[in-house]
């Protein structure tokens, strides 16, 4: 803000703050955004707001302008941490979300740690003006975009067929008698729960 926009140390302190309440919007605004247009589309929504503000950043001369592109990159900042868990459940199932979600975590952790100092190089190496460092996250961001186009859900994994099973309860029994309704009851639950388990033989081998 001071070096950019020219704002005082005060008022660079008060925007800084006031940017956290839009990194929280953002994370149920973009939450509910993809609900609505899908995880994807959300993500392709923020990299490329954050892509464009990021670019126009370094020409905002004034605090007003230079403001309302920090916000909008704030908020798109939060929408990531509020589509990822659901895009994590979406993708590779609820009981997988939590380690996957983690993973995504130590990655944007990594980014963290490492980004700032690459940043702060082109900073340095660019006669300390942030033109240039802006201008390569933002040209960053748009190429990622690339990353929510291409990606797909994975291909659901068939059914078993438990119809054969099903109808082993209703064949004739070696004493020549029916199997009652409650035995087939029985069996018809016992077979579809067979169906079910990771490890359940082939039907044709049962």
């Amino acid at each position: 803000f001071q070096a950019v926009a020219g704002a005082t140390a005060t008022a660079a302190a008060a925007a800084v703050g006031l940017l956290g309440l839009f990194n929280g919007a953002g994370r149920i605004v973009w939450a509910a955004a993809s609900d609505r247009i899908g995880r994807m589309s959300a993500f392709i929504g923020m990299l490329a707001l954050q892509g464009l503000a990021f670019l126009v950043l370094p020409h905002a001369s004034s605090v007003a302008p230079f403001f309302i592109l920090s916000a909008l990159i704030y908020v798109c900042y939060g929408g990531g941490f509020g589509t990822m868990p659901a895009t994590a459940a979406d993708y590779f199932g609820t009981k997988n979300a939590g380690a996957i979600y983690g993973a995504m975590i130590v990655a944007w952790s990594v980014a963290g740690v490492v980004g700032p100092k690459l940043a702060a190089a082109l900073y340095e190496g660019n006669g300390n003006t942030y033109g240039v460092p802006f201008t390569v996250i933002g040209l960053v961001a748009l190429a990622a975009i690339a990353l929510p186009l291409i990606t797909r859900l994975p291909a659901p994994r068939p059914r078993k067929d438990v119809t054969p099973s099903i109808l082993v309860p209703l064949q004739v029994r070696p004493t020549g008698e029916v199997a009652t309704g409650e035995a087939v009851e029985q069996a018809v639950g016992q077979a579809v729960k067979e169906a079910h388990r990771e490890d359940a033989p082939p039907v044709g081998l049962r």
